[in-house]
């Protein structure tokens, strides 16, 4: 349930989205003084600015049904920091709590050889309580500025609410590793903000499954695509249309895209979830026999 204020922000933000769609320069200049508000009234729940511990926190705050933006808390705790990355959507970043550094990097490389890229550092800015980022977000197709990496400083924790023009936790983008010259794709997931939840959803729209008890667990680490998604058809084929299955998989391709796959074709309702141990975790269930 959300409060009348933000119930009002974010009709407004559907309509910017709507009207706005092909020119991200005035949409971001409409945005910034309803992230100002929401950022000067305090409007966000208390729930979305608690840290978790060993790594910064994602919060899905508001969420439309057609996923045309999104609006995410992260918590900082002391020192930490996210990857380096880009957000493929144009955006705006507005200080909640205490500060927040942003490094911005460039892309030097053609893009050419799957797996490598190279970037530079091009500057780094300090943000305090208040203030908003638009340098590093901003962006259109044409002028690709949007690659950075936000930290903490300070021992405290610090919260920025994100208004991306995308269901940011759940978009496929891409991480930079500058010293590997790398660059892989991932989902960034969001956390559970009542803390129910082992890890970050990042894939699916059945969040409802994550409460439900499975019928049968497949464990199908270890192996690599297309066993994962192939094995988890065949169980699938088995089970009634009321009954969940959980696959377990270290696969990256069989969590993002061959088991997702495999459900889809199967009639199968999913949710995904990013484990801190290093694999997923992946709940499914026909909706039809």
């Amino acid at each position: 349930m959300y409060s009348r204020e933000l119930e009002t922000l974010y009709q407004e933000l559907r309509e910017i989205i709507r009207t706005e769609r092909g020119d991200s320069t005035r949409a971001i200049a409409k945005t910034r003084p309803l992230l100002k508000e929401v950022i000067d009234r305090r409007l966000i729940q208390e729930k979305f600015l608690r840290p978790i511990g060993s790594r910064p926190a994602a919060y899905l705050v508001y969420r439309p049904p057609d996923r045309s933006f999104s609006v995410v808390s992260m918590v900082w705790g002391g020192g930490q920091k996210f990857p380096i990355h880009d957000h493929l959507s144009w955006g705006l970043i507005g200080v909640y709590q205490n500060r927040i550094t942003e490094e911005r990097f460039k892309r030097v490389d053609e893009g050419e050889k799957a797996g490598y890229a190279e970037i530079q550092q091009t500057g780094e800015s300090e943000f305090e309580e208040g203030k908003i980022l638009e340098e590093g977000l901003v962006f259109d197709e044409l002028r690709r500025e949007d690659i950075h990496r936000i930290l903490n400083p300070t021992t405290r924790p610090s919260v920025s609410i994100h208004i991306l023009a995308s269901d940011l936790g759940m978009k496929e983008r891409h991480q930079y590793n500058p010293e590997q010259r790398s660059v892989k794709r991932f989902v960034s997931g969001y956390d559970d903000p009542e803390g129910r939840l082992h890890g970050r959803i990042i894939a699916g729209t059945a969040e409802h499954l994550i409460n439900e008890e499975p019928r049968a667990i497949l464990d199908v680490r270890g192996l690599v695509c297309p066993d994962p998604a192939h094995k988890t058809g065949h169980e699938l084929e088995e089970m009634g249309s009321s009954e969940v299955l959980e696959v377990l998989t270290d696969s990256e391709d069989s969590a993002y895209d061959e088991i997702p796959a495999v459900c889809r074709s199967s009639g199968a309702e999913f949710v995904a979830l990013e484990l801190p141990e290093g694999y997923w975790r992946i709940r499914t269930r026909k909706l039809s026999s």
